[in-house]
């Protein structure tokens, strides 16, 4: 997932297993050169979390974000449609644990 600042930015990374997600957030002082990135990257933040912890929390934040702006504003705000197939379909997969 990356956030774009131009030409500064913030990628997050994850790795997971069954029982955790790894997590690490790098910002980046210029993503147009992909030749200096890691050079001037900076580690903000690392860290392991109980996968169903993080999900929890991943579905809370859209839950919050579609309740603050709803759809319509979520296309005004970042310029794409919001994924609700997608979210429906992560609903559903978290509701049948």
């Amino acid at each position: 997932m990356t956030f774009f600042d131009e030409p500064s930015g913030t990628r997050v990374f994850f790795n997971q297993t069954e029982k955790e997600v790894f997590v690490q957030i790098v910002e980046f002082a210029d993503l147009n050169e992909p030749s200096s990135w890691w050079s001037d990257a900076k580690l903000v933040w690392a860290g392991r979390l109980p996968t169903e912890a993080f999900v929890g929390a991943f579905m809370a934040m859209i839950e919050e974000l579609v309740s603050e702006h709803g759809t319509d504003g979520y296309l005004k705000r970042w310029g794409y449609e919001f994924p609700a197939l997608e979210w429906e379909t992560l609903q559903a997969a978290h509701s049948s644990r």
